[in-house]
């Protein structure tokens, strides 16, 4: 059955993370709020929680909040110069912050945050939501047209939760087995950190290694044993064999597929990454 604004059967429905009075969330929005909340907490030091009423909606309450706010007016504009019509009437805003017709709130569909706290949009705050939110699908597009920095909106799928990419996610991020690391791995954080840097240029350090004899990076590559000397070595390697600028890492790994067979690709990648938990 297709959701109705406002509507939304309580099996589409999930607590959502650090909100009060018991907020929910369509399951998609409400993972990805998780993460944009554990994100901020460890890169910032603070955890964003929903207001009371600032995740899902149910229909009576769009009700209570509009006419609350609104009232009819069959001419003027109101002294916020605000006016809608609903159900056949005409209203106009005479308190409180706007509210959307009923029906067509965000929060009906359970896709909508309102963030405690973030009272203005030139706030150190603002801006620290913003950086995580914003690449996990959430826009303050709406809020910001209407005065409003608290409301945030996921514009992805609300039942299905990607997977983040690791370039999004904390180092320090609780998995779902309960480690600690993208990959499920308990490797320290200084070596997880080097083997990022390291993935952030794997094509060019496959390029590297793909040309050298095996006999010789390999001894380069182990260069007294520590996952860190392992991996600086793989990176100088890129660096003196690639002649900078950006590589197409994808095609770079379907041409070394081609070139030396998978299986030996798939290896050189299981060995760097083995090189970090060294």
């Amino acid at each position: 059955m297709t959701p109705t604004n406002g509507a939304i059967s309580d099996t589409l429905l999930v607590p959502a993370a650090h909100a009060a009075a018991a907020g929910r969330l369509r399951s998609g929005t409400a993972s990805r709020w998780a993460t944009i909340c554990a994100q901020v907490a460890a890169r910032y030091g603070w955890t964003p929680a929903i207001i009371a009423g600032g995740a899902y909606r149910p229909l009576a309450d769009q009700v209570a909040i509009f006419t609350a706010r609104y009232s009819p007016a069959p001419t003027g504009a109101g002294p916020f110069g605000d006016v809608r019509a609903w159900a056949g009437t005409r209203y106009v805003r005479t308190s409180g912050a706007p509210a959307a017709v009923p029906g067509t709130s965000n929060h009906g569909w359970g896709t909508a945050v309102d963030v405690d706290g973030l009272a203005a949009f030139d706030t150190p705050t603002y801006a620290q939501l913003a950086a995580v939110a914003v690449p996990l699908g959430f826009t303050n597009t709406e809020g910001r047209a209407i005065g409003e920095p608290w409301h945030w909106v996921d514009q992805l799928d609300p039942d299905n939760p990607p997977t983040p990419p690791e370039d999004t996610m904390s180092w320090n991020q609780e998995m779902p087995n309960g480690d600690h690391n993208p990959d499920g791995s308990d490797v320290v954080e200084p070596a997880w950190t080097l083997l990022h840097d390291v993935r952030v240029m794997a094509g060019q350090a496959l390029a590297a290694i793909a040309t050298i004899p095996v006999a010789v990076w390999s001894k380069q590559i182990d260069n007294g044993g520590t996952a860190e000397a392992r991996l600086a070595a793989v990176q100088s390697l890129a660096e003196q064999h690639t002649a900078g600028g950006t590589v197409d890492v994808e095609a770079l790994a379907a041409s070394l597929a081609a070139q030396l067979g998978t299986p030996l690709v798939l290896q050189l990648g299981a060995a760097i990454t083995k090189g970090a938990s060294a």
